[in-house]
C-alpha cells in the first residue's frame, strides 16, 4: 500500500505538545510518507503548524499534519469522530489508524496493523488475547476495560467477537470509516465511542481481525480516563441502548 494513503488520527484534549511530538516522530520515521490528523484546542491558534514546529516536530512531518479544532460536545469520542471526518474528506486516504498521544503501543505494532488493513476492514488491537501483554496498567484500569468489554460482548453474543472494546488503537479501511460516519448522529462524545464504533462494524458485517499488542501504559503523560469515573455508566447506557435495538430489530 502507498504510504500516502495512510492517516494516523490522534483525538486529543489540551495535549502537551512535547508529548504529541514524542508520539508522532517515531511513527513518521517508520512510515515516512503517511499523514497525521490531530484534533485539539490549540488548533485554534493562527498557525498550529508553527506550534508543532516549536515542539520539535520536523518540518517535513509538520507539512503532512492536519491540526483541527474539536466540534460540538467536548470528549474523546467527539474528537475521534471529527478526525475520521477529516480523513474521508481526502480522496487519497485508504486506511485510518486511530491512536492516542501517549506512546502506549509501539510504532512497529501500528505498522503491522496497517499491513493487515489491506485484507480486513478493521484491525482491533487487543490487550486481552494470547501473546498480548500490559505493563504499568493498574488494577482499576484493567477492571474498567474488562468490565466494559464484557458488557458489550454480552450484547452481541453469540458469535466471534473482539475482546478489547475500549482501546483506541485500531486500523480502519476507508469503507469502515464511511460506515461509522453514516451513523454519526448517535455517536457518543465520550470514551464509549470506541465501543459504539465496534458495534457499528459488527452490525454492518464488515470483516475484522484482532491482533495482540504489548501495551505499555502511558509512556507519555497521564490518562484522562482516570478523571472520568462516569465511564462505566457511559458503557452501561450504550450497551443497554444497543441491546434494546437488537431486540426490537432496528438500528440506532
Amino acid at each position: 500500500m502507498d504510504q500516502k494513503q495512510i492517516q494516523f488520527v490522534f483525538p486529543c484534549r489540551d495535549e502537551p505538545l512535547d508529548r504529541l511530538a514524542a508520539t508522532i516522530i517515531p511513527i513518521a520515521r517508520l512510515v515516512p510518507n503517511a499523514g497525521f490528523t490531530v484534533v485539539d484546542d490549540y488548533s485554534r491558534e493562527t498557525n498550529p503548524a508553527d506550534i508543532l514546529g516549536y515542539a520539535g516536530v520536523p518540518a517535513e512531518i509538520v507539512d503532512r499534519t492536519t491540526v483541527l479544532p474539536p466540534r460540538g460536545k467536548p470528549g474523546a469520542g467527539a474528537a475521534m469522530f471529527r478526525g475520521l471526518q477529516c480523513v474521508v474528506e481526502g480522496d487519497e486516504t485508504r486506511v485510518a489508524v486511530t491512536c492516542e498521544a501517549d506512546g502506549s503501543v509501539e510504532p512497529g505494532e501500528l505498522v503491522r496493523m496497517v499491513e493487515l488493513a489491506s485484507a480486513f476492514d478493521v484491525v482491533f488491537a487487543s490487550r486481552w488475547i494470547s501473546h498480548s501483554a500490559t505493563s504499568k496498567f493498574g488494577t482499576n484500569r484493567k477492571l474498567l476495560s474488562n468490565v466494559a468489554s464484557l458488557i458489550h460482548r454480552s450484547v452481541r453474543m453469540p458469535g466471534a467477537l473482539p475482546s478489547d472494546w475500549t482501546l483506541f488503537y485500531r486500523a480502519y479501511s476507508r469503507p469502515a470509516v464511511e460506515q461509522i460516519l453514516t451513523d454519526g448522529a448517535t455517536a457518543p462524545a465520550g470514551f464509549s465511542f470506541q465501543a459504539w464504533a465496534a458495534h457499528r462494524v459488527l452490525e454492518s458485517g464488515l470483516n475484522w481481525k484482532e491482533v495482540p499488542v504489548q501495551y505499555h501504559y502511558r509512556i507519555h503523560g497521564e490518562s484522562l480516563a482516570l478523571r472520568h469515573l462516569s465511564q462505566t455508566s457511559e458503557h452501561l447506557w450504550l450497551a443497554s441502548r444497543e441491546f434494546k435495538d437488537r431486540i426490537l430489530g432496528r438500528k440506532l
